[in-house]
């Protein structure tokens, strides 16, 4: 789906809000795809770097629908799946071309010609279209879910460990509550090598320490909320509403305004709480404690994880665990002065955390990090901003803000 700017090219570009815009539902031909606004964007490689114009574009996957949209046709090939390009695992689609008398499609990704099998062959036209596109909606709409089966093939692939990543490797990831999908342990091995580690008392599954496999199957999300406990933050009120604004989405109840909210975490996913400053805070969640047990790290240089199990829990299970802790933050930090913070930290231990797990990180960061890995201090760079011959340049001295975004960026942690 697009959006198109309509107006008379020949007139001065309108204002945004006099812009007509044109819906385009999916499945239409890629070249009637339009950027939002039509202003007479440069049309040479010479006019784009003479007027140096910044162009983004915001991409929304998986939005949705809107009412007067068409919805979403689903597909399904039975099991053995759609058809999938060999070498990049692209689907088939509109865009795809067919040659060999169609027993061969070209993948308009990558360009390999990948085989087409006997349930799926159909002979082309004249054209070189397959006589049955007609009747084949993944040939015809840009948008199609498929049904696919819960086959390894479809496993994210884990990506290879860096000789140098820019956190602490732990033995094992933290363990996840035993009520939340494990993620996958070692191939089976044989029946003269050790047992697997079996469940600990705390109700907590043990994960292997072995190398993982090559994929991981699909488990729902871990979250993270990561929360600044500065004087800055707490002093302005910030902490003390990230505390509510968490609190909303783990399990509802009613804003300011008088409005419902709803739960917004996936169902079965586990969270976990860390707040820092000039150092660490972790908080066992374990459900059969009766308060949050904290511990804190002040290496904030090479910092490590201090738990094996409550780091991540089932927010349903450990809910008066995390009501308790998230309404007595607070309290607990309203007479700090502590005004520094070590964000860059808080994402080396938080990629430890994930790493072979996946998962989400929500910062609540309200100051400038000054401490620890990826300290931003005062820079010439950042006060020359008036300066033509000095514009703003990214401050990274160590490179940690690099590494992280590295690291972050990988399937398996994040």
């Amino acid at each position: 789906m697009g959006l198109r700017a309509v107006h008379d090219p020949h007139r001065h570009p309108p204002a945004p809000l006099h812009i007509r815009l044109r819906r385009h539902r999916p499945g239409k031909r890629l070249s009637q795809v339009h950027p939002s606004l039509h202003l007479g964007l440069p049309h040479s490689s010479r006019l784009a770097n003479e007027l140096d114009i910044p162009l983004f574009v915001v991409l929304q996957p998986f939005a949705e629908l809107d009412p007067r949209d068409e919805p979403v046709p689903v597909v399904n090939f039975g099991p053995d799946g759609p058809p999938r390009c060999d070498q990049c695992k692209g689907y088939v689609n509109p865009w795809c071309t067919w040659i060999a008398e169609g027993w061969r499609w070209m993948c308009n990704l990558c360009g390999h010609a990948s085989e087409v099998g006997a349930n799926y062959y159909s002979p082309l036209d004249p054209h070189l279209l397959r006589v049955d596109q007609p009747n084949r909606l993944e040939l015809q709409k840009g948008t199609v879910d498929f049904v696919v089966s819960d086959a390894s093939e479809y496993w994210e692939v884990q990506p290879p460990t860096r000789l140098a990543p820019s956190y602490i490797l732990p033995p094992a990831p933290p363990l996840l509550p035993s009520s939340s999908p494990s993620p996958p342990t070692s191939p089976p091995r044989s029946s003269t090598s050790a047992p697997s580690t079996p469940m600990t008392p705390s109700g907590f599954m043990a994960l292997q320490t072995a190398p993982p496999p090559d994929t991981r199957k699909p488990t729902p999300m871990p979250h993270l909320f990561a929360l600044d406990v500065s004087q800055t933050s707490v002093v302005s009120g910030f902490f003390r509403s990230s505390c509510d604004a968490i609190l909303l989405s783990l399990y509802g109840g009613i804003d300011q305004d008088g409005n419902t909210i709803a739960p917004s975490l996936p169902e079965g996913c586990s969270v976990g709480i860390l707040t820092f400053d000039n150092s660490l805070h972790f908080y066992d969640l374990s459900p059969h404690l009766e308060s949050a047990r904290v511990l804190i790290v002040s290496d904030i240089d090479e910092p490590f994880i201090p738990l094996r199990t409550g780091l991540f829990v089932d927010p349903h299970e450990s809910r008066s665990v995390l009501e308790q802790l998230l309404q007595s933050l607070p309290a607990r930090h309203e007479g700090t002065l502590v005004s520094q913070t070590c964000l860059g930290s808080v994402l080396s231990v938080t990629l430890a955390a994930l790493t072979r797990l996946g998962g989400h990180l929500i910062v609540f960061q309200a100051t400038r990090p000054t401490l620890g890995p990826g300290a931003l201090l005062e820079s010439p760079s950042l006060t020359s901003s008036s300066d033509p011959d000095h514009p703003i340049t990214i401050h990274d001295p160590d490179a940690a803000w690099e590494n992280a975004g590295e690291d972050s960026q990988k399937p398996a942690s994040a």
